[in-house]
């Protein structure tokens, strides 16, 4: 399988020096694919002229969640307590720690070991 290839802004960074993967054209290529980024995933990002290889990162920040979505800090605490309904009954933990995708906005539950669950939700729906 070929890496996955999306428009980016290499301007568009935040604070932190991350990239934000949050534009139009961004998620456009996303759902033209079918595709929800992940955690650790490689994808090449091209403005046209650049290209360069990308590392998907998540923040458990919800002030970074909240810059990067253009949502209040409420509505982003709001949405991930949405998608933590989605845990599955089983779950050892009703209100875990999680992890936010910064560019897709999956929610990700953290685990033992300092590893990130399955996702439980995607704060944009």
């Amino acid at each position: 399988m070929s890496e996955l290839r999306i428009s980016v802004d290499f301007n568009n960074g935040d604070p932190d020096g991350f990239l934000r993967l949050n534009l139009t054209g961004t998620l456009e290529d996303l759902r033209r694919g079918h595709l929800v980024m992940e955690e650790g995933m490689p994808v090449t990002g091209s403005d046209g002229d650049l290209t360069a290889k990308i590392i998907v990162v998540a923040t458990d920040k919800v002030g970074t969640i909240a810059s990067d979505t253009g949502r209040s800090a409420q509505d982003v605490k709001d949405a991930i307590h949405s998608a933590k309904e989605n845990l599955p009954k089983s779950s050892e933990q009703r209100n875990p720690d999680v992890e936010d995708c910064r560019s897709c906005g999956e929610v990700y539950p953290k685990v033992s070991g300092g590893n990130l669950g399955d996702s439980i939700g995607n704060i944009h729906d």
